[in-house]
């Protein structure tokens, strides 16, 4: 039997929410620090900033590199992208659109590295599925069995609260793309899910 919309939903919420980046404010203010003069931010806001957007950030970014250590790389990257930033941003959702946006872009290049490529197999899941219980570790090997664009689109859409038109615009996608990778996403982690569900029964 599927599992219904409703479950779906409670499931990915209760596998994002305990997703939580190990990343300390201190190690992330250090660089704000040691930041060229014209580009430095103080500590205590590149602190907040840090203590604002980490765990959204390692979250998105361990989905898509499914192993703890190239996650927490792409989260430092996206902070140094953030002190090193040309752009002036017009509110705070300008703000954590565009360090969404960055993270996003810095795994779909770290993944499309023919070094990343030759280590995948070994590192795939390394660590990551270890930092759950049993039921979100099965959430999350669905989820990170979809394609980059669907379970981005996901996160977004279940645990960050964005419609259709603003993933859109932060992924820089088509609108009826998103719904379209929203709908198929749905159906391929119901039946994930319901099998996973199926086989713990029997067992």
């Amino acid at each position: 039997m599927t599992i219904s919309a409703t479950t779906l939903t409670q499931r990915l919420s209760r596998l994002f929410r305990s997703i939580q980046s190990a990343y300390t404010v201190r190690f992330f203010a250090d660089l704000a620090a040691d930041s060229p003069p014209s580009k430095a931010i103080s500590q205590v806001d590149f602190g907040g900033k840090v203590e604002l957007y980490s765990d959204m950030l390692y979250r998105i970014a361990l989905q898509n590199m499914r192993n703890t250590a190239d996650a927490e790389d792409i989260v430092q990257d996206t902070f140094m992208r953030y002190l090193d930033r040309q752009t002036e941003f017009d509110s705070a959702e300008h703000e954590k659109a565009w360090l969404i946006r960055v993270c996003i872009n810095l795994c779909k290049d770290r993944l499309k590295s023919p070094w990343h490529k030759k280590r995948a197999e070994m590192t795939e899941n390394d660590g990551a599925i270890a930092e759950f219980d049993s039921e979100s570790s099965e959430v999350f090997e669905a989820v990170a069995a979809l394609p980059a664009k669907m379970k981005n689109a996901v996160y977004l859409y279940y645990y960050e609260g964005y419609g259709i038109n603003e993933i859109a615009e932060i992924t820089e996608q088509k609108k009826n793309t998103v719904a379209s990778l929203l709908h198929r996403a749905r159906a391929a982690l119901k039946i994930a899910l319901s099998e996973g569900d199926e086989y713990n029964d029997r067992g």
